[in-house]
């Protein structure tokens, strides 16, 4: 049996992904998620919509990690527990908690910067 944010989940009832570190993770599939936001597979319009996705096992969170390389905290992924899980303010706030550097703040999608391979 695997879990994904915090929920057991049937191997049969999980997709993979690859994230940008090289690690795989299992997940719901769409159709659990389907019409409603979801940081894998319906994400909402902020800033880190196109970056790169981490997922913390300490603090059962996803990140997007910025163009600077810090770790911001997935606010669909933040909507989700607070809404769905009904996580408390204080604990949400401890979660998000992240050293910032402006990019997860309000803002139009930043395009993903592609680097080209060091020669």
């Amino acid at each position: 049996m695997s879990t994904f944010m915090g929920e057991s989940l049937p191997e049969r009832h999980t997709e993979t992904m690859s994230l940008g570190d090289g690690r795989v993770i299992n997940h719901h599939p769409i159709e659990r998620c389907a019409g409603e936001r979801c940081p894998l597979h319906n994400p909402s319009r902020h800033k880190l919509t196109y970056a790169l996705i981490e997922w913390c096992n300490t603090r059962r969170t996803l990140y997007r990690i910025c163009q600077h390389g810090l770790e911001h905290p997935d606010p669909d992924d933040l909507w989700y527990k607070r809404v769905k899980m009904g996580l408390l303010t204080g604990l949400l706030t401890v979660i998000s908690f992240h050293d910032c550097d402006g990019c997860c703040g309000e803002g139009d999608p930043v395009p993903p910067v592609y680097r080209s391979p060091e020669r």
